[in-house]
């Protein structure tokens, strides 16, 4: 979900822009202005796709991304192996991706899984969990939406819930 506050900020044109980078000049600090191109534009690790009243998400990667993450038989924690797969999988299976990006970040995973010696099965494995585990967080969700409940914490979310599956929401 794309907060208004920062769309309307994307929005303004060059010349504000100027003007604002004018105000909050410091010494120490750069501030680099990025303008749409194509109906787009790069925001943090996204890229926001605008289409007339419709905006998509993608993941964005620098042209200097490179494919480098711990080896797989380097002599490191395999969850510490693991970290930045985990990462990347929970980032493309909770963002709002169209099947075609979701395939596309999946391929460049097993690429990256590839080049640093992961064998397939733990990636896949690693998939499962994720997209497991993002599958039941999206069902709670849903669960507390209709019934009302507000969970803040994992005695009272394990209290609730087997509340809920006796009333059967």
């Amino acid at each position: 979900m794309i907060c208004r506050r920062h769309i309307s900020h994307i929005r303004h044109n060059k010349n504000q822009l100027a003007h604002h980078q004018h105000i909050y000049k410091h010494n120490n600090i750069k501030l680099n202005s990025t303008y749409e191109e194509q109906n787009s534009i790069a925001f943090l690790d996204l890229t926001i796709t605008r289409r007339h009243t419709i905006f998509g998400v993608d993941i964005y990667r620098k042209p200097t991304t490179i494919d480098t993450t711990i080896n797989f038989l380097s002599n490191h924690p395999i969850e510490q192996k693991l970290a930045a797969f985990r990462f990347h999988i929970t980032r493309m299976h909770s963002l709002p991706l169209n099947p075609d990006k979701k395939q596309t970040e999946w391929e460049i995973m097993q690429s990256v899984a590839k080049n640093n010696n992961f064998p397939q099965h733990l990636l896949l494995k690693l998939n499962r969990q994720i997209l497991h585990k993002v599958n039941n967080n999206k069902k709670l969700a849903i669960m507390t939406k209709k019934s009302g409940l507000h969970l803040t914490s994992t005695a009272q979310r394990s209290e609730k819930l087997s509340i809920c599956s006796k009333v059967r929401i």
